[in-house]
């Protein structure tokens, strides 16, 4: 068995058994101390130095001579000349590789197409490649690549722009989190929007938690080996990269489901508590905490540009269970205007073809493929602002129901009484959005069904170079995962404009926001939110959550 291991870069320094304290260190003789002559370095003195054949004087000129043209040689020829010499090697190294990407041209594959596009992502791309498919390789198993691309589109980077470096929203550090086990399926898609990320914010934008294992499918191996090292070479500072693998089981099976992820969860918000709390370097401005979810580097950008424009405190994703029908996260999630769930739910998983049945106003916003507040939300991926979090008194954190207030509080998910405690931390006037067009997916067909809807959408129409001017609060529109108000077609319910994708009953539109209609309204939490308790047992086996349900006070039940 694997002991848990942390990587922390670089390694805590040892004190050598040589080192001496200040009192024990030998004592320099001085030039001018008694039982020797004092010796005058004077450069003027030289010539009389010279005339009187004071050779002692002319010995210590001789030598510092030498020392200096030693040291001018030594950085000339050594030190320079290494540098000069490995970046060289290094150019040389990229332009072979280029070379052979333009060779292998037929071989078609995106990091090779991205190397010539974009060299030193591209190069970084392409040795993540290679290095997951020797693993690949090594278990016998069929390299697919990657579900999503790694490309950001001109529109992209223009709406994005204002995250970079130097834009008004630039500066900004973000830490991806993550409780994983047994990933390594989705890993080519993670690490590559990882490198992305870093490509495009820069690497003092980004850091990195994750709690692993216990894996059995080699994914504590390739965060340490593939993703670690790479992500260095990029210039992520080594101390932001705090990687905690091969974990020993959480006692799932004995223990409270709940509590259990809530533990797991705040460990792997330690570095942002630590960062903010007065430890060194920049602190972070939130967490962006995913699920083992396929996702891509633009739909955290998407969602990233979200939370920042509108001001929001946490942002979620969108995901989906067995196919583009069927969203996950429906035991958490919670409209704002009534408290209710997203769409009804019976004992077994449903599909959500009936979603929002008693908010025609949330149901508009969806259908619109526009930005919505919700009561409380996850999702596969959820923006955490760090300061909501830790600012005193109480700070946030994950956790259980309480066993003692009275009336009981409801038994709900870790990630619902953080969105209840985000509500009462900010008086009733909490910003929870959900990005809905951003679709993350727990399999791998039902994410490449999404993203082949995406470009669907996107060959349905996409934003002319009239809508790609910036709205206030929102942006300007996009394809795909972006909000739909630029979407022409036939008139839609809502009074405004909708086109139905393929035949697929997805409908995108204008409804009757008009072109600013990416700007949310924010409003309070509904009175009452509907609640549907974990069972108060240890382990997961035999648990129905739709069995009870009851209505409480949104704020304290």
């Amino acid at each position: 068995m694997h002991r848990p291991t942390t990587l922390s870069y670089p390694p805590s320094p040892t004190k050598s058994k040589s080192t001496f304290s200040s009192s024990s260190r030998p004592r320099r003789r001085s030039l001018t101390s008694s039982g020797g002559p004092s010796i005058n370095l004077s450069f003027d003195s030289l010539p009389s130095a010279i005339k009187t054949r004071n050779f002692k004087s002319l010995a210590v000129y001789l030598n510092l001579i030498v020392l200096l043209l030693l040291s001018f040689f030594a950085y000339t020829f050594v030190i320079k000349g290494t540098s000069a010499g490995e970046l060289k090697r290094v150019e040389a190294r990229r332009e072979t590789r280029l070379d052979w990407v333009r060779n292998q041209r037929s071989l078609g594959t995106e990091a090779d197409e991205l190397l010539l596009g974009n060299g030193l992502l591209g190069v970084h791309l392409k040795e993540l490649e290679e290095g997951l498919k020797k693993d690949w390789i090594k278990r016998g198993e069929e390299w697919k690549g990657t579900v999503y691309s790694a490309r950001l589109t001109e529109f992209q980077r223009k709406r994005y722009a204002h995250l970079q470096q130097g834009g008004r929203n630039g500066g900004k550090k973000w830490l991806l989190t993550s409780v994983l086990l047994n990933v390594a399926n989705i890993t080519p898609d993670i690490f590559t929007s990882l490198l992305l990320l870093i490509d495009f914010l820069g690497p003092s934008s980004i850091g990195l938690s994750i709690i692993e294992g216990p894996s059995n499918d080699g994914t504590d191996s390739l965060f340490e080996t593939v993703l670690s090292p790479l992500l260095v070479a990029m210039g992520v500072n080594p101390l932001d990269l705090h990687l905690n693998t091969r974990r020993p089981s959480a006692g799932f099976a004995k223990g409270n489901r709940i509590e259990l992820l809530a533990k797991l969860r705040e460990e792997a918000l330690v570095p942002l508590r630590r960062k903010s709390e007065g430890g060194k370097g920049k602190g972070y401005e939130a967490s962006v905490f995913f699920n083992d979810v396929w996702f891509s580097g633009g739909m955290i950008l998407e969602m990233i540009h979200q939370h920042v424009t509108q001001g929001a405190d946490m942002t979620c994703a969108w995901d989906l269970l067995w196919g583009n029908d069927y969203f996950y996260d429906t035991w958490v999630a919670r409209d704002i205007h009534t408290g209710d769930l997203f769409h009804p739910m019976s004992s077994t998983w449903s599909p959500s073809t009936n979603l929002f049945p008693t908010s025609p106003l949330t149901l508009e916003r969806y259908q619109a493929n526009l930005p919505f507040q919700a009561a409380s939300c996850w999702n596969g991926i959820s923006i955490l602002s760090a300061s909501p979090i830790l600012s005193q008194p109480n700070p946030i954190h994950f956790r259980r129901s309480s066993l003692s207030q009275n009336p009981p509080e409801c038994s709900a998910a870790e990630v619902s009484l953080f969105c209840k405690d985000l509500w009462r931390k900010q008086n009733g006037r909490a910003k929870i959005l959900v990005v809905p067009g951003v679709k993350v997916a727990y399999e791998r067909h039902v994410a490449e069904g999404a993203r082949d809807l995406v470009l669907m959408e996107q060959g349905a129409g996409g934003p002319s170079s009239a809508d790609d001017e910036e709205v206030e609060g929102g942006g300007g529109g996009g394809g795909g995962w972006f909000s739909g108000w630029w979407w022409g077609g036939k008139k839609g319910k809502a009074g405004g404009e909708w086109e139905e994708v393929g035949g697929t009953g997805v409908r995108v539109g204008r409804a009757r926001w008009g072109k600013r209609g990416e700007k949310v309204e924010w409003v309070g939490p509904p009175s009452k939110i509907r609640c549907h308790p974990w069972p108060e047992i240890n382990g997961t086996g035999g648990v129905n959550i739709w069995a009870e349900t009851r209505w409480v006070d949104t704020l304290n039940g």
